[in-house]
């Protein structure tokens, strides 16, 4: 039987690699609504979608819930020629108070990349870590974390934007989890010197304090190969509709809000409620 062979989607050349964590039969951490792979995966579609927009040659190790070994992820990043790798990562701990985002850079690396990624995403809202950017060796003095020590020559980030084992801090990463993968590409163009403008319609990622913990976890976001552009009067919207089997399926928030209505869910009867 053969080995599956991967191969990174988008820009054949990129200049940056993103990728989700995890993903298939690993799903990661998992809590208060929210599974670590599909997390990481929405918020890397997300960042891919507008560094395109934005002209960045950029390229994903996956875009859809596939299982990736740890090999086969880092060979990806590794073969790509890519100077720089944003690994996208939802934390957890055993203690439920740990909150806050953290960035982890090579033993090798300076760490300014890390250090802006991070204070990007506290800017955007989230509580930062009491060390929120680090490295880490292993005992044979290289680095602990394989998407350092095995990637090559790409410069690594590997980026975690809360923790989904304490209920505040997952509650931020729903409902701001777009504020804070903009945060990211807009940090990423600054630090490289590319030319950044904001989605339209945004001056700047919207940040919006959780009063109640989300009732569902995150869908799975879409292969970018079944993303469809929405626009609503004439305006294009940051989010993507799907189109699959022939039926196209956009997000309601996204639209409605968009046309000037409010949307509320009913976890009790599971309904979603659209009043204009």
């Amino acid at each position: 039987m053969c080995a599956m062979t991967f191969k990174i989607i988008g820009d054949p050349k990129p200049e940056l690699l993103i990728d989700p964590g995890h993903g298939g039969k690993d799903p990661g951490a998992s809590g208060n609504g929210i599974i670590e792979k599909l997390l990481t995966l929405a918020i890397s579609l997300y960042q891919y979608n507008r560094f395109k927009e934005l002209g960045v040659r950029v390229a994903l190790t996956r875009d859809s819930d596939v299982t990736l070994d740890s090999n086969a992820r880092a060979l990806l990043v590794k073969n790509s020629g890519a100077k720089y790798c944003i690994s996208n990562h939802i934390n957890a701990a055993a203690s439920a108070s740990a909150a806050g985002v953290e960035t982890i850079h090579s033993i090798h690396n300076n760490g300014k990349l890390a250090t802006a990624l991070m204070q990007a995403i506290a800017d955007a809202g989230q509580l930062k870590r009491s060390r929120p950017v680090f490295s880490k060796p292993n005992t044979s003095g290289g680095d602990y974390y394989y998407m350092h020590r095995l990637t090559g020559n790409a410069s690594t980030v590997i980026v975690e934007y809360g923790f989904c084992s304490n209920p505040a801090d997952a509650a931020r990463l729903l409902a701001n989890w777009q504020a804070y993968a903009e945060s990211v590409v807009k940090a990423y163009c600054l630090f490289v010197g590319h030319k950044y403008t904001p989605p339209a319609g945004m001056t700047q990622p919207p940040v919006t304090p959780p009063t109640t913990q989300p009732a569902q976890p995150l869908a799975p976001a879409a292969p970018v190969s079944d993303q469809v552009n929405i626009h609503v009067n004439g305006k294009l919207l940051d989010q993507k509709g799907t189109l699959k089997n022939g039926v196209t399926t956009v997000p309601v928030r996204a639209v409605a809000e968009a046309l000037g209505a409010k949307v509320t869910w009913d976890a009790a009867t599971r309904t979603v409620n659209i009043d204009k």
